[in-house]
């Protein structure tokens, strides 16, 4: 199984530093549903996109980079034994009374997704991940050790950042805006500091077939890809805020994610 080079110690501690940061507000100003499974702010959830196995009872699932883990209790709430992982011990605070207000059990990990082998026993018969591996040094490497954790027969459901959506809105003429990417091939990185200036992180976008190979590469096929439209309709979605809402009308024209469905053979392939 490939395993992606561990960060140092600082980087570990920096990134942690982050995220427990942003918890508490990042909850509280956005609604994530715990009874739907979403795909990102503003995106179709998978009632609308249906890519989440016909049933998912008794299936074992793991959620990389879960936050508070919305995602792991409403596939739990549907018979799914779930373990979950964040680096962000705050965001695990919040899944866990989450969890225990929709009554239902999920297995909460503590630590960096690139220790992911050293935190979880495979197989699991579904790995999803929500925006959290563009976040990584080595996606590739991440997107491979996530195969290596996945079952015979078993579904991966990887959601990253579209690469339009790290190009810049210019104003058009003055009716119209439009995205400048400078470099379709090499997409800025999104590069964010904590409120208190002392920590950062970076979200990294890259083209689609480099995402696309990376999964064939894990040994998965890729059966779905998805570059869903935000909804409108407020009450539509499973997971919103009013900031986000007011970014509606330009992610109406781009595409915020890619959204994968990748299938893991049932048997390694065997020449003739």
């Amino acid at each position: 199984m490939s395993n992606p080079d561990h960060p140092s110690p600082s980087t570990v501690a920096s990134t942690r530093a982050y995220w427990d940061l942003l918890a508490e507000r990042y909850q509280r100003e956005n609604r994530i549903a715990t009874d739907r499974f979403h795909y990102g702010p503003l995106q179709p959830d998978d009632g609308v996109l249906r890519l989440l196995p016909d049933t998912v009872v008794g299936l074992r699932c793991l959620e990389v980079g879960c936050g508070a883990g919305q995602n792991s209790i409403a596939l739990a709430r549907r018979g799914a034994r779930c373990t979950a992982l964040d680096i962000s011990e705050a965001q695990i605070a919040h899944g866990r009374r989450l969890a225990d207000e929709a009554g239902v059990e999920v297995d909460w990990r503590t630590g960096p997704m690139e220790r992911l082998p050293d935190l979880v026993e495979g197989p699991f018969d579904l790995i999803h991940s929500a925006y959290a591996v563009p976040f990584t040094e080595d996606p590739a490497a991440m997107v491979r050790t996530m195969g290596g954790l996945l079952g015979p027969g078993g579904t991966m459901i990887l959601v990253v950042g579209h690469p339009l959506y790290a190009g810049e809105w210019l104003e058009v003429d003055a009716d119209e805006r439009g995205v400048f990417l400078p470099d379709y091939f090499h997409p800025p990185s999104d590069r964010r500091t904590s409120d208190d200036g002392r920590h950062d992180v970076c979200c990294r976008f890259y083209p689609v077939s480099t995402w696309f190979d990376w999964l064939r590469e894990a040994g998965l096929t890729v059966d779905r890809l998805v570059e869903p439209r935000p909804e409108a309709d407020a009450g539509a979605c499973a997971y919103e805020s009013e900031e986000w809402r007011e970014s509606l009308e330009a992610l109406q024209k781009v595409p915020m994610v890619l959204v994968f469905r990748a299938v893991k053979a049932n048997a390694p392939h065997r020449s003739p």
